[in-house]
């Protein structure tokens, strides 16, 4: 891959509503997204034509059933078997809100592939109404994933809109999470201690999670949004004379993300 920028595919279509922000945030990272239709990637030569994949957030399907259990069926379909070996080549793919949903309702998170019995899943967020707003979160240094490895901060700001975010898994999935160094951002206070308590956790996410990703680190998940602060500008308290960040702090995963497909 020296001297090229890797391709990551970006999938739209119905209901998907961050595909363009997130391919843009890409850009500012340095890669060179690649906007797919849902309906198309099982035509698409995943391994032969992307180095990465991204799942963006929105609302696929209307939320009508459940938070992306509908196009995690469609995907499964028209394009498993490709999935399962761009994941078995260590290639990333990262889902974002909706996008988390969806893998997690595939099983490939916190697995790393598909199975048809998820031992984690996103439900209804225990305050029981949409939560849209900016949360502090605490990054684990001792992550599998690169994707928590390249910003400086240990507690970073992003903004979260959804209404099935609360991470819930049975106690021995939890606990090889916790061993396994799945758990990427933790919902916390402004010091980036794991908070359990509503407002800090939005969602009352279990052990406080916000991202995670598979035991190899390639897979990767979060409910907040990376790709809506990617530039100081985005951030509401932008123009306070109070508020300095040397950069935006959704860049670095982003970055994180290109340098994994590199």
């Amino acid at each position: 891959m020296s001297g090229r920028l890797p391709t990551i595919g970006v999938l739209y279509g119905e209901g998907f509503n961050c595909n363009v922000e997130t391919g843009t945030a890409i850009h500012l990272a340095g890669g060179r997204p690649r906007q797919i239709h849902v309906n198309e990637l099982g035509n698409q030569s995943l391994v032969r034509d992307y180095q990465g994949l991204v799942l963006p957030g929105g609302f696929t399907k209307g939320d009508a059933v459940r938070a992306g259990i509908v196009v995690a069926r469609q995907i499964e379909a028209g394009a498993g078997d490709q999935l399962r070996r761009f994941a078995g080549l260590g290639r990333p793919i990262l889902g974002i809100c909706n996008g988390f949903q969806i893998l997690s309702a595939l099983g490939m998170l916190p697995g790393g592939k598909i199975e048809r019995r998820p031992t984690a899943t996103l439900a209804h967020n225990a305050s029981g109404v949409f939560e849209c707003r900016w949360v502090d979160l605490g990054v684990r240094r001792d992550a599998a994933s690169r994707l928590a490895l390249f910003t400086v901060d240990n507690v970073v700001t992003l903004p979260v809109a959804h209404g099935e975010g609360r991470f819930r898994a049975n106690p021995e999935t939890l606990q090889n999470m916790k061993e396994n160094g799945q758990i990427l951002l933790q919902y916390s206070d402004s010091y980036g201690w794991p908070v359990s308590d509503y407002p800090n956790n939005p969602n009352g996410a279990d052990y406080a999670i916000a991202a995670i990703s598979c035991p190899n680190g390639n897979v990767m998940g979060s409910m907040p949004h990376f790709e809506r602060f990617v530039d100081l500008e985005q951030h509401p308290n932008w123009r306070r004379p109070d508020f300095s960040i040397p950069e935006a702090h959704g860049l670095p995963f982003m970055r994180a993300l290109v340098q994994m497909a590199s």
